[in-house]
């Protein structure tokens, strides 16, 4: 019995190699990827502060809807606008995060949205930003947990649609937030009135630059559990911009480790946000934006996930000369924002929650 035991364990222990041998094999083209998260227990993000106010913004670390829920949940507020006056504000934004960041990444995004007149949400996926601190306490571990992150954000906009049913809500996603989004739409349409997503991920490219090859594969072979140092693969691939690459890269917030073993459960979440989108209602908005240049995705293939998405308002949007990453901790671009205020402009006639059963 403990000889087949023994045999057992180690049959289970190559099986994991073998599947993280995988994974890594697909390492650059999961670095953006949707479900994919580089934090790891030892990571420590910079205390974020609780609240903060300009000229054009408020900023709350924690949100009302956050405490109600026990998750990490920021908030940006137009500066006429109070917490609990959310219901007069132009609509609501739920912006979810990507691979590398946590949802404080949007904060230029959220500061344009809130001069447009729109209240901004972004939560923390587990294994990210707040979870990491020692002063949170959310009732879970630190470990990453993509199911349960979108079971958060399902949360949250239910949540939001309680507590404010006359407003619009509307998605924005990018890279792992995109194809979170779009598995919104596709299993619970009624909580949002539309979405937009940046770097959605059907099919992925394949690049690994050879002088790390040999190196990262012992590792993810040998300790599938332990996260490995994915700065190299990185740099050429997170947007069309070398200095912004590195200027990401450089930043306390960026998340630079993974374990092979979190990305076999990237690429599995991955797949599965896009198994469903046939169920997307037939009148539920939905604009993708792509990067002509997207080293991370293959933007030449999405059209076949646009083909399937069972909704008839549905728009792709390909930008010559632009990357992976496109709204997320870097300058905006006015060709981004002008595709995103004008598509949220043309909604404000549309019904809330006007969607309907294919």
């Amino acid at each position: 019995m403990r000889t087949l035991n023994r045999a057992s364990r180690n049959k289970s222990k190559f099986a994991l190699r073998l599947a993280a041998l995988i994974a890594l094999a697909t390492l650059p083209s999961t670095i953006a990827f949707p479900t994919t998260a580089l934090a790891t227990e030892n990571s420590v993000q910079p205390t974020a502060p609780q609240s903060e106010q300009s000229s054009d913004t408020q900023f709350l670390n924690q949100s009302e809807i956050g405490r109600a829920l026990k998750l990490p949940v920021h908030e940006w507020l137009p500066p006429n606008q109070t917490p609990g006056s959310e219901e007069n504000a132009r609509g609501i934004v739920v912006a979810i995060q990507a691979l590398i960041f946590n949802g404080r990444a949007f904060d230029q995004l959220a500061r344009h949205l809130n001069k447009n007149g729109y209240v901004v949400y972004s939560q923390d996926f587990r294994g990210y930003g707040d979870w990491l601190n020692e002063g949170h306490d959310f009732g879970g571990d630190k470990a990453i947990h993509f199911g349960q992150s979108k079971d958060d954000l399902t949360a949250i906009l239910k949540a939001l649609r309680e507590k404010y049913p006359r407003q619009k809500i509307y998605c924005i996603g990018e890279s792992i937030g995109a194809n979170m989004a779009i598995w919104e739409a596709s299993t619970d349409p009624t909580l949002m009135d539309g979405a937009i997503v940046l770097g959605l991920t059907n099919k992925h490219r394949h690049f690994m630059p050879r002088p790390y090859w040999a190196v990262t594969i012992t590792k993810g072979l040998y300790h599938p559990k332990k996260p490995i140092n994915i700065k190299p693969y990185m740099k050429p691939v997170l947007t069309e911009n070398k200095k912004v690459n590195m200027q990401i890269i450089d930043d306390s917030h960026t998340l630079t480790a993974i374990s092979p073993t979190d990305l076999i459960k990237a690429n599995i979440t991955n797949k599965n946000s896009l198994l469903e989108v046939e169920k997307i209602p037939s009148n539920m908005p939905i604009l993708v934006i792509a990067g002509a240049e997207d080293r991370v995705q293959k933007t030449s293939t999405l059209k076949v996930i646009m083909d399937r998405m069972g909704t008839k308002q549905k728009e792709l949007v390909v930008l010559p000369k632009k990357g992976h990453l496109l709204i997320e901790h870097r300058e905006l671009d006015a060709d981004v924002t002008q595709l995103i205020d004008g598509w949220l402009a043309k909604r404000e006639s549309n019904p809330v929650a006007s969607v309907s059963s294919n």
